[in-house]
């Protein structure tokens, strides 16, 4: 039923959308446009069965400089399938907030600058953006290793970065410091929502496969430390670790079946997975062992399409197809009519990091550092997903996931995942104890 629903919402919204999208398809600017009808709102409350009218002033407009951020991500390559729709989903954020008469008063202001991938090239757009643009905030980033190395020279020129897309849980755990934040989950929350529900099934013999940097490794880590805690006869026989950017899969494929596992765990992602699922259908793999992913939303979901082999076991963040609450809904129509296209899990995590933002510095009352990173800790804000809280100790969030398998749907013109099972990032995020446990060992 709610595959249903959210089909024919689509196709409600499409209908009454039609001239805002050809205006953003001719070239026009995407932004919602708001025409000022009246300087008051009527709306009218029924007290005792009389009608009593009451005037809401419309929000004042924000006023003021400027809050400027800069937004940092790879926006081509492997990457593109979630960034892309990262900085739709920033713009559609600060778009709302700035109708809703701003942040303490004053405009937000995005200023989004490419990575390539590299920590390199992001430290120094990061220089240019903090000398330069004189940006307040720095967001984003989509690698891991760009993730630490904006992190470090947050840390070094005491700016709050936060983390809107990258994952590595080492990121905030071992190498966390005052000034990064993580509003979406980590590699120990997505890892360990998906070992759950493994640790219920009957596959005991692995080979897991990653790219060879900081999120691979702790991807393939974190799954496997929480699955063999949670059923020790699970065995890993073989590690691999192609390079990010990996073009061909093929010698990794034939040494995973060489193996005859019960299952695989990948922690590719972007470009990379897609490539690696497409390479494997040839062979038959899908016929012989069970892929588990580290994720799969409707980024890969709809980029592998047709050919998308089921029984794919995978994590999701947004899985906005088989979800019926409002603010979902409310989420995934506001975006359609924003950019006449279907959110991503990158669009989710890029409004969700901007709201972080702006309801930090309300918190604060003030966009000083200092005052900005106090507010952040303990931060609780509602998402889309549900309600996430920036813990204090790590600076880490605790989003929702939901594990299911991927599944040819009949409703909609994609593959899913169906059998979903949610699990509260709360419930699997690192402790408190295991973050002190990295810490004193690095």
């Amino acid at each position: 039923m709610a595959l249903k629903r959210c089909l024919m919402l689509f196709l409600m919204v499409l209908a009454l959308s039609l001239g805002a999208l050809s205006l953003t398809a001719c070239g026009g600017d995407p932004t919602p446009m708001v025409i000022e009808v009246e300087k008051v709102v009527e709306r009218t409350v029924e007290v005792e069965k009389e009608v009593v009218v009451v005037a809401t002033p419309t929000p004042a407009a924000p006023a003021g400089p400027p809050i400027k951020v800069g937004v940092l991500y790879g926006l081509s390559s492997i990457a593109a399938v979630y960034t892309q729709g990262a900085v739709k989903g920033h713009n559609l954020a600060v778009s709302e907030i700035n109708a809703a008469g701003g942040v303490l008063g004053r405009p937000m202001e995005l200023a989004v600058r490419e990575t390539h991938l590299s920590p390199t090239v992001a430290v120094r757009e990061t220089q240019s953006l903090v000398l330069e643009e004189e940006v307040d905030f720095l967001m984003g980033t989509i690698s891991s290793g760009v993730a630490q190395a904006v992190s470090e020279f947050a840390k070094e020129n005491r700016i709050i970065f936060i983390d809107s897309l990258a994952q590595s849980s080492t990121t905030t755990a071992n190498l966390g410091h005052r000034y990064v934040f993580r509003s979406a989950t980590d590699t120990v929350i997505s890892g360990r929502a998906v070992a759950t529900v493994m640790a219920e099934r009957p596959e005991t013999k692995y080979v897991t496969i990653g790219p060879d940097y900081a999120f691979g490794h702790d991807a393939v880590n974190d799954f496997m430390g929480k699955l063999q805690e949670l059923k020790p006869e699970v065995e890993v026989v073989a590690e691999l670790w192609p390079p990010m950017l990996n073009p061909d899969f093929t010698p990794f494929i034939t040494a995973i079946l060489e193996e005859k596992p019960d299952a695989v765990y990948a922690s590719m992602w972007g470009g990379d997975q897609i490539n690696f699922i497409k390479q494997a259908i040839p062979f038959g793999f899908f016929d012989q062992t069970t892929l588990v992913a580290y994720n799969m939303d409707l980024d890969i979901l709809k980029a592998v399409g047709a050919e998308m082999p089921e029984g794919i076991v995978a994590g999701s963040g947004f899985p906005w197809y088989s979800l019926d609450t409002p603010a979902a809904q409310k989420f995934t129509t506001d975006y359609f009519n924003a950019t006449g296209e279907q959110p991503m899990i990158g669009a989710l995590q890029g409004y969700t990091a901007t709201l972080v933002l702006a309801a930090a510095i309300e918190k604060a009352g003030t966009t000083e550092t200092e005052a900005v990173a106090d507010a952040l800790e303990d931060l609780t804000i509602d998402t889309p997903t549900g309600r996430i809280t920036i813990r204090a100790f790590d600076h880490q969030a605790d989003p929702m996931i939901w594990v299911g398998s991927s599944v040819q749907s009949e409703e909609l013109p994609f593959p899913i995942l169906t059998d979903l099972v949610p699990v509260s990032g709360s419930d699997v995020i690192l402790s408190i104890a295991e973050v002190e446990a990295r810490r004193a060992g690095q």
